[in-house]
């Protein structure tokens, strides 16, 4: 009963976390009607965005249950990954609205936040593959940490966009992150629809790219923790032996 009670908990969350995410995309459609018949790619990228978020309920609804069943641990450490980086990427977005950043600022900033969610991707599935003695450990954390992160990241670009739409910080937004610079070579006359559009890109790229990149770096460190880790169990048997 009380795994059935975890598991059910979990699921809401990652449920809740989806239905969030359709909302805020079709409230943009809602605010932004235009945005589907400015392109091709409005239509388009609003398929493509209902197929990603459902495949990622579907997972949720179905693979999550077995994962945290056979594996609680590992969706635990998913979901403490997620937790940082989404504190992260939370940040980024409030520096980039009201901060008074350049260019060249915004950049180095994207590299770090970036670079601190890969290095988790990579250090969640050492720690996963040095406990489990296993590669595909650090192929599930990574696997699970990818979609729930990409989940959160998609929440809090629309969150963003719609704030702030419309206002001063916004405008220095685009500047700094080259957004009215695309704008200009689109060839499109509505910006919003553009903004609108590119999000929609945006929302179905990022959980198949959060999910590969995972599923990459966390391989690449549950195959070191589990080396690590199978040398340093034998280095334990030999000296205990002496």
């Amino acid at each position: 009963m009380i795994q059935a009670s975890s598991n059910d908990w979990i699921v809401r969350l990652g449920v809740g976390v989806i239905a969030l995410d359709i909302l805020l995309v079709g409230f943009g459609i809602l605010r932004f009607p235009s945005s589907l018949s400015a392109s091709s790619n409005g239509w388009l990228g609003l398929a493509g965005d209902g197929v990603v978020l459902l495949a990622c309920l579907a997972a949720t609804q179905w693979g999550l249950i077995r994962s945290f069943r056979d594996h609680p641990n590992e969706v635990r450490t998913a979901l403490m990954i997620t937790a940082v980086a989404g504190f992260i990427f939370a940040a980024q977005f409030l520096l980039e609205y009201l901060g008074s950043l350049t260019s060249n600022q915004d950049g180095m900033l994207a590299n770090f936040t970036f670079g601190v969610l890969f290095l988790l991707f990579f250090s969640g599935g050492f720690w996963e593959g040095y406990q489990e003695r296993s590669i595909r450990a650090g192929l599930r954390l990574g696997l699970w940490s990818g979609i729930f992160y990409s989940l959160v990241w998609v929440g809090l670009l629309w969150i963003s966009f719609h704030v702030f739409a419309g206002t001063v910080q916004e405008s220095r937004f685009f500047e700094i992150d080259q957004t009215l610079v695309d704008f200009q070579n689109s060839g499109m006359n509505d910006l919003r629809a553009f903004v609108v559009q590119d999000y929609l890109g945006a929302t179905f790229f990022h959980p198949l790219l959060g999910a590969a990149s995972g599923c990459i770096l966390g391989l690449a460190g549950g195959a070191f923790g589990k080396s690590l880790g199978t040398r340093w169990g034998r280095g334990q048997v030999s000296s205990d032996r002496k």
